[in-house]
C-alpha cells in the first residue's frame, strides 16, 4: 500500500468512530475516560463534550497533552487480523467562545441526541488538535502519521 492509500484508509477509519478512550495525566496516575467524539472533516482535530466538574477536565487544565484511543474491537463482524487501534496524540483545549457555536453545530450534526448535554452551563466542548497518529493493524503493523496528515 502506498502512502496516499494509507492516508485515505486512515481518514476512513477515523470517521468510523463515535467514541474514544481519552487518556489524560492525573495527579498520581494516568486517567482514562470514555468520550463521545466528532472527528473534523479534514482530520486535524476532534471534539468531545465534558462537564467542567470532572477529573478529566481538571487534568486537561493541568496538562494539555492527551491521547485518544480508537479501535474496532466492538464491531461484531471484525475478527482476527482485521482489528486495529489508532492512538491520536495531541493538544487539548476548551473551544473558545468565538468558535463554540460552529463547533457545537458540527458535533451535533454527528450526535444530535447530545443537544441537551451540550447546552448545560457546566458543559465544556473540548478540541484535541492532532500532532501525531499511530495506527496499529494486524497485531504489529505500525504506521505513524505526522499531522496534518500527509
Amino acid at each position: 500500500m502506498n502512502k496516499e492509500q494509507a492516508k485515505e484508509k486512515l481518514i476512513r477509519m477515523l470517521h468510523e468512530h463515535d467514541f474514544g478512550v481519552l487518556a489524560t495525566s492525573g495527579t498520581e496516575y494516568p486517567y482514562t475516560s470514555l468520550v463521545t467524539i466528532y472527528v473534523s472533516d479534514d482530520c486535524q482535530y476532534l471534539l468531545f463534550p465534558t462537564l467542567r466538574e470532572t477529573h478529566k477536565y481538571a487534568n486537561l487544565c493541568r496538562d494539555i497533552h492527551v491521547s485518544v484511543l480508537l479501535d474496532n474491537r466492538s464491531i461484531p463482524d471484525v475478527t482476527g487480523n482485521k482489528r486495529y487501534a489508532i492512538s491520536v496524540l495531541g493538544i487539548a483545549h476548551e473551544v473558545s467562545e468565538r468558535t463554540v457555536s460552529s463547533c457545537k453545530e458540527r458535533f451535533l450534526g454527528r450526535h444530535p441526541n447530545l443537544g441537551e448535554f451540550l447546552s448545560k452551563s457546566g458543559t465544556a466542548l473540548v478540541q484535541v488538535t492532532f500532532n501525531k497518529i499511530i495506527l496499529v493493524e494486524e497485531f504489529g503493523i505500525i504506521t505513524e502519521f505526522e499531522c496534518p496528515i500527509r
